[in-house]
């Protein structure tokens, strides 16, 4: 995310104030989580990437906690 924040809003560019800087910084880590859609993640943001990442570790782990029954 590093190279990307500094070429897609910080370079070249003159804040008014910390504030400023501050807020648009805000701004474009939630668009960049949330809306940007990443190739390497399927073309889905990394927000949605984790969730469905989630469900399906959840998926999974119920299914490993099945209980052996020993005779």
């Amino acid at each position: 995310m590093g190279l990307d924040l500094k070429n897609e809003l910080v370079d070249g560019r003159t804040f008014p104030s910390f504030e400023h800087a501050e807020h648009e910084t805000l701004s474009w880590i939630g668009f960049y989580n949330n809306e940007r859609l990443h190739e390497n993640l399927g073309d889905v943001p990394p927000a949605e990437y984790e969730q469905t990442d989630n469900q399906s570790n959840d998926n999974c782990k119920q299914g490993n906690n099945r209980t052996l029954s020993t005779r």
